[in-house]
């Protein structure tokens, strides 16, 4: 993995947020379209096919969102530590080994 550029941990995470919220709302729809698809007695065979044909698309949209929001919260975690200053107590000490 390429280690990613500059930003603000903050920042990125929220977009993160924002993403993964997109993905969550994509796969809800896949889920309607689908449940609507299998209740509907009206349909015909192709609508139904149509219909789960869209199911399918919306389901690996919302795989790609997800993996997105993922690997935006990596780089969030990678920037926060890159970041990261030590705590006044931490400057100076040694860790002391046993006997």
């Amino acid at each position: 993995m390429d280690t990613p550029k500059g930003g603000r941990p903050g920042r990125v995470a929220k977009r993160a947020t924002k993403i993964m919220g997109k993905a969550q709302k994509t796969w809800s729809k896949a889920e309607a379209t689908r449940a609507t698809a299998k209740s509907s007695k009206n349909m015909t065979a192709g609508e139904y096919s149509n219909a789960e044909m869209k199911a399918d698309q919306l389901y690996g949209k919302a795989t790609r969102q997800q993996g997105r929001a993922m690997s935006k919260m990596e780089k969030a975690k990678y920037l926060a530590a890159k970041k990261a200053k030590p705590t006044p107590g931490m400057i100076g000490k040694t860790v002391k080994r046993g006997k």
